[in-house]
């Protein structure tokens, strides 16, 4: 297997070192697949915060538990050789149903995670059309669905709470006894 030995700050140097990324921005977010690939190794080394998103089903449950533990054994003992550490690791629970099931996997996840020394973000993204309709439409969802809008600034807040009471433009928070008027 060819190794690329500067894999790990070919991403890194930029985004630390660069005067435009700093002054340009308050937070970079790199999107990966979850397979194991260069631009993992990557971003893995590059980031202050790995989000990682799973699903609270039996099969997606499985493989995220197993799969992560093994992910976090890797890293954990390889990066020591090269001076980078494992940063901050927080998964979160996303597509969560309002049914019993995705409650217990949700429960097992939790307790897997914590045997494992990580802790699971508190807020979890529901499963929602919201999310599907932003993508469709490729806008924020804030822009769309005010609910699922504040679960995304929750979840920012929670990670960041150097951001926390700052909204996204274009977002408004209704008053917590405000009435909703769809269909008037």
């Amino acid at each position: 297997v060819w190794v690329r030995y500067d894999v790990p700050v070919r991403l890194r140097n930029p985004l630390i070192n660069s005067p435009a990324v700093a002054s340009q921005f308050d937070v970079v977010l790199i999107d990966t697949q979850g397979a194991a690939s260069n631009l993992q190794v990557a971003a893995v080394n590059s980031a202050d915060v790995l989000l990682a998103p799973t699903s609270p089903d039996m099969m997606s449950a499985r493989e995220f538990v197993m799969g992560t533990t093994k992910l976090l054994d890797e890293y954990r003992s390889n990066l020591g050789s090269y001076g980078f550490v494992l940063p901050q690791f927080t998964p979160v629970l996303n597509k969560v149903d309002k049914t019993r099931d995705s409650r217990v996997m949700s429960d097992v996840i939790r307790n897997e995670m914590a045997g494992a020394s990580v802790t699971m973000l508190a807020t979890s993204v529901p499963n929602v059309v919201a999310f599907r309709n932003a993508t469709t439409q490729q806008l924020p969802v804030h822009l769309l669905d005010q609910k699922a809008g504040l679960v995304m600034h929750q979840l920012l807040w929670e990670n960041f709470p150097e951001f926390n009471g700052r909204y996204a433009p274009g977002f408004v928070e209704k008053p917590a006894d405000a009435k909703t008027t769809a269909g008037k």
